[in-house]
C-alpha cells in the first residue's frame, strides 16, 4: 500500500529493503524440530500453533471420569431444609468444584444412606467411572461400611490410614485399572484429601507434574504443631510487593468449613515443630485459588 502507481508501472518506497516484512519459509521452526514437546497444556496459543503446521487431531491425554459417592443418612442435598438431625452436603460440591478446576468434566454424583446394599448399589452405579471417590463410612465405626464393600466388590486395598491431620481415614484401593478414594466425611478433611492425593492422581493421568509449585511467604501468626502426625494447615496468602503475607484462616476444626472458606493456601508443618511468626515458609496454592485464575465472585 506504500507503492506509487505510474501509469503502467510502480514506484516502490525508498526505504524498502530486500526481504522487508517477508516470513521465509523455515523461519520459525525447521524440518524435524518439535513444535510442542510432550506433556506439553494446549493452551490457546498453543492451539494456534498447532493450526498452523497443519495438527488438526493432535494425541493427547484423556481426562478421567470420576464417580462421587456421598455417604450418611443425616446428609441433605444443598437445596433441601434440613431436619433435626441433618447437615446439608457440602462434600460433593467441593469435590465437583475442585475437579472442574482440574479440567475434569465427566463427573457422577451418588448419594448412599448407612445400610450395606445402599453403599455396594451405588458403587456398582459408578462401576464404569476411571476415579471412585467415597465422602464419609471410611474409619472403623459401625456405619462405616465401604472397606467391607469394596473388598466384597474386588477391589485390592493399597493403604489405609495416612499419619496427617486432617484426613488421618483416608483409604486408597484400585481394580483393573481403576482408582478408588475413601475420604472422611468431615468437608476439610475431603477438601485437603482431594488437593494431595486426587489432584496428585489426576494430574499424573493428563501428563503433567503430581504436585504443584511451591511458593515462598512470611508468616504473621506462629504455627505450631504438637501432635504426632503431619499437620496441613489453611492459610491466607497475600501479596505486598515483591513478597507474600501469610495469616492463618479461622477453623474450628475439620468440620468447620464456613471459616476455612476464604484460605487460598496451605503450609505443611511436621509432627512436633514449630514455625515462628516472621519466618519465610513455603506453602501451596489451593486448587481454584492461585493468584492468576480465573474465578467467579459472587
Amino acid at each position: 500500500e506504500k507503492i506509487i502507481e505510474t501509469g503502467d508501472g510502480v514506484v516502490l518506497p525508498s526505504a524498502i529493503k530486500p526481504g522487508q516484512n517477508i516470513a521465509a519459509e523455515g523461519s520459525e521452526l525447521r524440518a524435524g524440530e518439535t513444535v510442542l514437546p510432550r506433556g506439553a497444556t494446549v493452551t490457546p496459543l498453543a492451539v494456534g500453533a498447532l493450526a498452523t503446521v497443519g495438527a488438526a487431531h493432535p494425541l493427547v491425554w484423556r481426562f478421567p471420569s470420576v464417580g462421587i459417592i456421598a455417604t450418611g443418612d443425616e446428609l441433605v442435598s444443598r437445596d433441601e431444609i434440613p431436619g433435626r438431625f441433618h447437615i446439608r452436603d457440602s462434600n460433593r460440591p467441593v469435590l465437583a468444584a475442585m475437579l472442574g478446576a482440574l479440567g475434569v468434566r465427566e463427573v457422577t454424583q451418588e448419594r448412599a444412606i448407612d445400610r450395606r446394599e445402599e453403599v455396594a448399589a451405588a458403587l456398582e452405579r459408578c462401576a464404569d467411572r476411571d476415579i471412585i471417590i467415597f465422602t464419609g463410612g471410611v474409619s472403623a465405626g459401625r456405619y462405616d461400611y465401604v472397606p467391607g464393600v469394596i473388598a466384597e466388590a474386588g477391589w485390592r486395598r493399597v493403604f489405609h490410614k495416612v499419619s496427617q491431620k486432617p484426613g488421618k481415614p483416608l483409604l486408597f484401593a484400585v481394580k483393573d485399572g481403576r482408582l478408588l478414594f475413601g475420604l472422611p466425611g468431615n468437608p476439610l478433611a475431603v477438601h485437603f484429601c482431594t488437593h494431595r492425593y486426587i489432584a496428585a492422581m489426576v494430574r499424573t493421568m493428563t501428563g503433567q507434574a503430581a504436585m504443584p509449585l511451591r511458593h515462598e511467604g512470611r508468616l504473621v501468626e506462629g504455627l505450631a504443631n504438637k501432635g504426632p502426625r503431619t499437620k496441613f494447615v489453611l492459610v491466607q496468602a497475600v501479596r505486598e510487593g515483591r513478597e507474600c503475607v501469610i495469616t492463618r484462616a479461622p477453623s474450628g476444626g475439620s468440620a468447620d468449613i464456613l471459616g476455612a472458606a476464604g484460605a487460598n493456601a496451605i503450609v505443611r508443618v511436621e509432627p512436633e515443630s514449630r514455625h515462628d511468626a516472621g519466618k519465610v515458609t513455603q506453602f501451596e496454592w489451593l486448587i481454584g485459588a492461585g493468584y492468576g485464575e480465573a474465578r467467579q465472585k459472587i
